[in-house]
C-alpha cells in the first residue's frame, strides 16, 4: 500500500480531508460510506510493510486494497456499539505500521 488518507463529511454536509500519510504515487480509489454506514473491521498482511488492507462495514460492503505478499495476517475489530473513526501508524514511502481509533456509537460516550 502506497498511502492512505480519510475524508471526513461533517454534520452540516461539508467534507475536510485528513491528512495523506505514505507517498503520493499508486492508483487513487475511493470507498465512500452511505449516511448510517460506518467502518466495523479491518485486515489485510503485512511484512516489511502493510501489503494489503480490507475494510468491512456494518452494512457488509468492503473493500481490499494492496497486494498479495506479506507473511503475517492482522485485524481491527470494533468492539460491540463502538466504530473505526481513523487510522494512525508510520509511514514513509509505503505504509509501515497501522493501528485503529475508536469512537463510541452513543453520543453521549465517546
Amino acid at each position: 500500500m502506497d498511502s492512505i488518507c480519510i475524508t471526513y463529511s461533517l454534520n452540516n454536509e461539508e467534507s475536510v480531508l485528513g491528512e495523506r500519510d505514505g507517498d503520493d504515487k499508486g492508483d487513487l480509489d475511493i470507498f465512500n460510506l452511505d449516511e448510517n454506514e460506518y467502518i466495523t473491521k479491518i485486515s489485510g498482511r503485512f511484512g516489511g510493510m502493510i501489503d494489503s488492507l480490507e475494510i468491512v462495514t456494518n452494512l457488509g460492503s468492503k473493500k481490499r486494497y494492496g497486494g498479495k505478499g506479506g507473511f503475517a495476517d492482522f485485524e481491527y475489530e470494533a468492539p460491540n456499539n463502538y466504530q473505526i473513526i481513523g487510522f494512525y501508524g508510520r509511514s514513509g514511502w509505503h505504509i509501515d505500521a497501522i493501528g485503529v481509533i475508536f469512537k463510541s456509537l452513543d453520543a453521549t460516550n465517546v
